[in-house]
């Protein structure tokens, strides 16, 4: 984090704070502002990773993984041995919800959705 009281002390030198990452959430914008410093972001960054994991839940959570790895874990293999001792339902057909909006990582996440059939 970079509280208004650290960049009270940056010399006047001091000119820019570059974020290392997609959000401003750790710098004192209002500070920054009063000293005229500008601050970046790198808005992509991640973008891909983000948007793959949640693509990763999204197939973690119709297939019930975490569950069925732990009925394998305590030695329960009912799930492969009987009929389906977990929900399991298909994504084709399926509509996503993307609170965040459509910007650069609801695209991607979209994208991923579509190529599912959802």
């Amino acid at each position: 984090p970079v509280p208004g009281s650290i960049i009270e002390k940056f010399p006047d030198s001091v000119r820019l704070i570059q974020e290392a990452g997609t959000g401003f959430n750790n710098i004192d914008l209002e500070a920054a502002k009063k000293r005229g410093i500008v601050v970046c972001n790198c808005p992509a960054y991640s973008s891909d990773a983000v948007a793959h994991l949640v693509i990763t839940f999204v197939l973690n959570f119709s297939s019930s993984l975490v569950p069925q790895m732990r009925m394998l874990q305590q030695g329960n293999r009912e799930n492969f041995t009987k009929s389906m001792q977990v929900p399991h339902f298909e994504l084709t057909g399926k509509t996503i919800g993307l609170i965040g909006g459509s910007g650069d990582i609801g695209s991607k996440v979209a994208a991923g959705a579509e190529t599912l059939g959802m």
